[in-house]
């Protein structure tokens, strides 16, 4: 299963908190790819993206979607 990725709102929620991709991505524990591709709408598995939204202090509900 993976997350179909809202970019629009990672974007968004990312430069409302004033972070840069490589400050994001070091909150987080992933690497700047893996925010790009957040940013971009991927497909990522639920910890990566329960990882970013920590990082964010939002829900992972809000960044994106379950996919088969």
């Amino acid at each position: 299963m993976f997350v179909e990725m809202n970019g629009t709102e990672v974007t968004r929620v990312r430069r409302e908190q004033g972070l840069t991709k490589k400050a994001l991505a070091g909150a987080a524990g992933v690497g700047e790819h893996t925010i790009k591709r957040a940013e971009d709408g991927w497909l990522l598995l639920p910890a990566t993206v329960h990882q970013i939204a920590g990082a964010l202090g939002v829900d992972a509900h809000t960044l994106g979607k379950r996919v088969q």
